[in-house]
């Protein structure tokens, strides 16, 4: 059943409405009031690139948070892009909006060219368009099942050209049209400059090696060989921004629930950080002082738990501030600051 409200990162509802439309009836569109400025609009108030320390934990990470969430139900987004990115950078929330190309692989097939041209991956690039498919299936008497289909691996891709474009300050594919772009794509990922490295990133020295490693994993032209949302979560880019998410999703829960208690009266507020193998803090605030208040104490726990885990991981430990595992099956929905409906 579906539930009217939403699921930000720090666990508040948020009030929304439904609407089940003809075109996308394997889930519910949701339309409601999103803060935050576009990726893209975020990119040119940066100077026209965004950082790596700015880009990944607050960015990066949460919406590939929310891509895995989405291939785990099986919904498939196919419109990833900057305009489709909004970003609460103090916050560390993202928003990813406009879901009229998604679909839901379990119910309908992935057979058609969908999403924007730049952002397209290879193996969508090649499938005939709607209505194309209308006329082969009306006119060959075929059915859709016969058609080739792709899966949420066209969202990595995506994930990637968006990645690139926010870190460099250009988009790394243009064409005029899907013949054009699949040649460029190819071109640019496996014929190599002088010094050995793929043409995409000729002479972008601002890309870290974790960075380069990062968009080759998420831009392989063999969706077969592209990492999934829920694998580059692993990847050591993601992981080395971690406690840094961390930290700011700790913040951002806090202030909000201080917030909910109202600014007139003294209020006691127990914070527990789950990271470390310590006692909770126990924080007294009062007025209008309490979010800001909170806010910094859970950035000094954030901190602390981040010393741990260099700590830990310097003497061969493992770190406890690393991105959910397969295996633990984290509550996504609260982790991520997911904009859609749950179920």
């Amino acid at each position: 059943m579906m539930r009217n409200v939403l699921l930000s990162s720090c666990g508040v509802k948020t009030a929304c409405h439904i609407l089940r439309t003809p075109l996308v009836s394997a889930f519910p569109l949701t339309l409601c009031g999103a803060a935050g400025h576009t990726l893209i609009e975020l990119v040119a108030n940066s100077g026209g690139r965004l950082s790596e320390n700015v880009l990944v934990p607050y960015v990066l990470i949460p919406l590939t948070l929310i891509l895995a969430d989405l291939h785990r139900r099986g919904i498939v987004h196919r419109q990833i892009k900057p305009e489709h990115t909004l970003c609460q950078i103090e916050a560390g929330l993202v928003t990813l909006v406009d879901f009229s190309e998604a679909v839901n692989k379990n119910q309908r097939c992935l057979n058609n060219r969908a999403g924007s041209l730049e952002y397209m991956a290879p193996e969508v690039l090649n499938k005939p368009t709607a209505e194309e498919i209308f006329h082969q299936v009306l006119y060959n008497g075929m059915s859709e099942e016969e058609l080739p289909q792709y899966d949420e691996k066209a969202d990595v891709w995506s994930l990637g050209v968006l990645a690139f474009e926010a870190l460099t300050g250009c988009q790394p594919f243009l064409a005029d049209s899907p013949v054009e772009m699949g040649r460029l794509q190819r071109e640019l990922l496996t014929e190599l400059d002088g010094a050995g490295n793929p043409l995409l990133f000729s002479g972008r020295n601002q890309l870290s090696g974790e960075a380069r490693s990062f968009l080759l994993h998420a831009l392989q032209l063999d969706p077969i060989n592209r990492s999934s949302a829920e694998r580059l979560l692993q990847h050591p880019l993601l992981q080395r921004y971690w406690p840094r998410y961390q930290s700011t999703q700790h913040a951002t829960r806090l202030a909000a629930a201080a917030g909910a208690r109202g600014a007139g009266a003294s209020t006691t507020i127990a914070i527990t950080p789950t990271t470390i193998g310590t006692s909770a803090i126990t924080l007294t605030t009062a007025g209008n002082g309490q979010v800001a208040a909170v806010a910094a104490a859970a950035a000094a726990v954030a901190a602390a738990a981040a010393a741990a885990a260099a700590s830990r991981t310097a003497g061969g430990g493992t770190s406890s501030c690393a991105a959910p595992a397969a295996a633990q099956k984290t509550n996504l929905l609260v982790a991520a600051p997911l904009q859609f409906p749950v179920r």
